[in-house]
């Protein structure tokens, strides 16, 4: 990839990136399931996140393909010595299991749907980074 990010530094940090987003699910569904935590603030940034992974995720294929010269299957079999297919659908299915988790949370309180809206609203101003806090 570059000199400062190696791809399979980029692989384990997509994976542990991943991890942390399970374990945030699970608080946010652990404390949040009635009652929103803190008026949905960290239900809607969770979803951020999660978006925020896909784009690594793509990016990381791309990477892949313009540092390796090889698509991400075959890196990931040949670097993992295993079934690059199943490594990248077993995270790929981890991405969407969480935003499937995700989307149940904002839609289970309406304060929620609410906060989360005016977080995408926040985003259509790039001057105003503080819509988003």
């Amino acid at each position: 990839m570059t000199e400062e990010i190696k791809t399979d530094t980029y692989w384990a940090w997509l994976n542990t990136f991943a991890m942390i987003l399970e374990l945030l699910t699970k608080r946010a569904e652990e404390k949040g399931s009635q009652e929103p935590i803190d008026g949905g603030k960290f239900i809607a940034r969770l979803r951020m996140a999660e978006r925020a992974f896909n784009f690594f995720l793509d990016s990381f294929a791309k990477a892949v393909e313009d540092h390796e010269h090889k698509g991400v299957i075959a890196y990931l079999s040949s670097h993992y010595g295993t079934d690059g297919l199943e490594l990248w659908n077993s995270l790929k299915a981890r991405r969407d299991g969480i935003a499937d988790r995700v989307s149940i949370l904002i839609e289970a309180n309406p304060k929620t749907v609410v906060r989360f809206k005016g977080y995408c609203e926040g985003l259509k101003n790039t001057r105003n980074l503080d819509a988003l806090l």
